[in-house]
């Protein structure tokens, strides 16, 4: 019996059940990524309809805090904080 034909049949047979095996794996991980799409967008808008007007009111230090930064966001330009420019040297450093 010639091994070497016997070697190459199993190695045939192997790479096709390898890519059968393959292929049967991906239509089960879409399959299952369908199903999960699906429960995660269900449990998102199950989350939008029932959690809609029960949030707690703003901590009024937080709401103090949020009115300072948006009164000073107007206050000053980010190209007024910026007052010198700096020039390097042929090695690199600044000046």
């Amino acid at each position: 019996m010639d091994w070497a034909l016997v070697s190459a049949f199993l190695v045939v047979c192997n790479v096709f059940v390898t890519v059968w095996v393959g292929a049967r794996i991906g239509v089960i991980l879409e399959a299952a990524l369908e199903d999960l799409d699906a429960a995660i967008a269900a449990a998102i808008r199950s989350v939008l309809e029932n959690a809609g007007t029960d949030f707690e009111a703003p901590n009024p230090v937080q709401s103090a805090i949020a009115q300072f930064i948006t009164s000073r966001l107007g206050q000053t330009p980010v190209e007024s904080l910026v007052t010198e420019t700096r020039s390097r040297s042929k090695e690199g450093k600044f000046t």
